[in-house]
């Protein structure tokens, strides 16, 4: 008999230490989340810690209204909205190429000019001068014409008195000695109108003897006496590199 009292006390102690627990324990359930309004794409959450989004936690301020702002510091409160904004950063402005990327020269070069009236409106007078130059093995780096005159560098001059000899059967030509190249090389040239503007600036006030740009508008070629060389590629470098 004490036996079977004691099972049930045993019992009865359990079921209460069982129903003590139960109401020790926390009944605070998450709270509903709240839809977005449909006109609007910001999201009303709750953070991770009070059964909202899992991804944010919202922590709490690390000094009490150190500006003394309204309402800074309060409890956290617990399905208030947060508007989420998301901005597009991406670059409106494409970025900007640098017109110039390098400067090259070359020093003793001649200059031959071949002028004749008869290069008007005629045809192969331009071929017959190269052919001059083809039969002697003479190359030709920087070239202009214009309706009667044709001028070009050379920097191999072997060559040359005869070439002007057979060049002076058809036409009047030329030569100018000690002149200087001076090539500037870049991308950017094609897109930048000013561009040539900004390269005579530069070289001024020396005298171009000729200008030429490449059919690829990726560089540009100027030609100078050469006892100026120095002081126009220092002022190139100032105005394009800032060195």
């Amino acid at each position: 008999m004490n036996s079977n009292r004691r099972w049930v006390t045993s019992r009865l102690i359990a079921s209460a230490a069982l129903i003590a627990s139960a109401a020790c324990g926390d009944r605070t359930t998450a709270p509903a989340r709240r839809a977005a309004p449909a006109d609007d794409a910001s999201r009303v959450i709750s953070d991770g810690a009070h059964g909202g989004n899992t991804d944010v936690f919202f922590l709490p301020p690390v000094a009490s209204n150190p500006n003394g702002a309204a309402g800074y510091g309060d409890p956290f409160q617990t399905g208030l909205p947060v508007v989420f904004k998301i901005r597009d950063l991406t670059p409106t402005v494409q970025p900007v190429i640098k017109t110039l990327t390098a400067v090259a020269s070359k020093s003793g070069v001649v200059v031959v000019d071949v002028t004749s009236t008869r290069m008007l409106m005629a045809h192969g007078f331009l071929k017959r001068i190269f052919e001059v130059f083809e039969q002697h093995r003479t190359s030709v780096d920087v070239v202009t014409t214009s309706e009667v005159s044709v001028s070009v560098t050379v920097d191999d001059t072997v060559r040359l008195p005869a070439i002007m000899k057979t060049l002076s059967e058809v036409a009047e030509v030329t030569r100018e000695d000690g002149m200087a190249i001076i090539c500037a090389v870049g991308d950017g040239l094609r897109g930048d109108p000013g561009f040539v503007g900004d390269l005579l600036r530069a070289a001024a006030p020396v005298p171009i003897r000729m200008l030429s740009q490449a059919a690829g508008r990726r560089n540009v070629t100027i030609v100078i006496p050469e006892s100026e060389l120095a002081a126009t590629l220092t002022r190139v470098h100032d105005r394009f590199f800032g060195v």
